[in-house]
Formats: C-alpha cells, sequence, structure tokens
C-alpha cells in the first residue's frame, strides 16, 4: 500500500522530464545538455549506468548514435576552440564523435550522415594536437570510421594494435 503514495508523485515527475526534453529539443536542436553530459560522462572513464541514456536515449532524447555530425555542432557551441584542445576535452570530443558514428541507420536526420562539421573538427583538433602521437592516431582510426558509420571501442582498440 505504501507504493501507492509515491506512484503518481513518479508518473509526474516522469511527465514533467519527458516534458522538458521535448521543449529542449525545439529550443536546441543539437541537444548541447545531452552532449555536455556525454562529454562529462567521457571524461571520467565513460564506465557505468549512464552509457545506456547516451547510446540508447532517455525520456524523449536521442541517443548520440541518432545524432550523427549533430555531435559535432554542439560540440562547436559547448567549447571554445582552445579549451576543445585541452587533452581532457579533446579525448572526450573524440569518444563523443566516435559514439556518434556507429550505425547510419540509427542517424534521424539525413543532413546529419554527412560528417562534414566532424571532419573540420578533426582536421582541427589534428592540426592543434599535433606532438600527442597517440592523439594523433586516434584521429586517423576515427576518420577511417566516420566516413561509413563503423566507429566502436573495440574498432578502436584492435586499429591502435594493428598499426
Amino acid at each position: 500500500m505504501q507504493t501507492a503514495h509515491w506512484v503518481p508523485s513518479l508518473v509526474v515527475a516522469l511527465s514533467l522530464m519527458v516534458g522538458q526534453q521535448t521543449a529542449e529539443s525545439r529550443s536546441d536542436p543539437y541537444w548541447t545538455g545531452l552532449v555536455t553530459s556525454a562529454l562529462e560522462y567521457f571524461k571520467h572513464g565513460g564506465f557505468g549506468f549512464e552509457e545506456k541514456k547516451f547510446m540508447n536515449g532517455s525520456f524523449g532524447s536521442p541517443s548520440l548514435p541518432q545524432m550523427g555530425d549533430r555531435v559535432s555542432i554542439a560540440l562547436l557551441r559547448i567549447y571554445p576552440p582552445e579549451e576543445m584542445t585541452q587533452a581532457e576535452n579533446a579525448n572526450a570530443c573524440l569518444n563523443a564523435v566516435r559514439s556518434a558514428f556507429i550505425d547510419r541507420k540509427q542517424v534521424s536526420e539525413p543532413s546529419d550522415q554527412d560528417p562534414k562539421v566532424t571532419f573540420f573538427i578533426l582536421e582541427y583538433l589534428r592540426e592543434k594536437r599535433q606532438s600527442d602521437r597517440n592523439f594523433q592516431k586516434r584521429i586517423d582510426y576515427i576518420k577511417s570510421c566516420v566516413t561509413n558509420f563503423t566507429c566502436s571501442p573495440q574498432g578502436e582498440h584492435d586499429f591502435f594494435v594493428n598499426h
């Protein structure tokens, strides 16, 4: 009987969350709040229950794989150029991009299937972080997988082992 008291509160809270997410999509079509949360998640190791939120979507928000190139547009809205190139931020950006290009069929908007903004960011990061050999190698992998939407953590690992 005690659960009956909190069920209406839970329904109201969930309704408000869905309404907020829908309002966010209208006011911010690049989902910068979602991408900012994903960047923080990646900065802290990228392990835990939050992965489902970013990879599967939740409460009306898209997943990173549904966003494709839109993730890169959000990155430009989130970071000033000098902050994007800082090691922790740059690696989080690469993780977000890798997550956005795992399956072309999942990308909801056809225009987000063309990685023009993503390639711009990758070239910018390559130029600004030339002395970091491992970072350059990560960019090589991500550039290769973005084109055909085959990015994955395992693919990146295999790329590093074989190159």
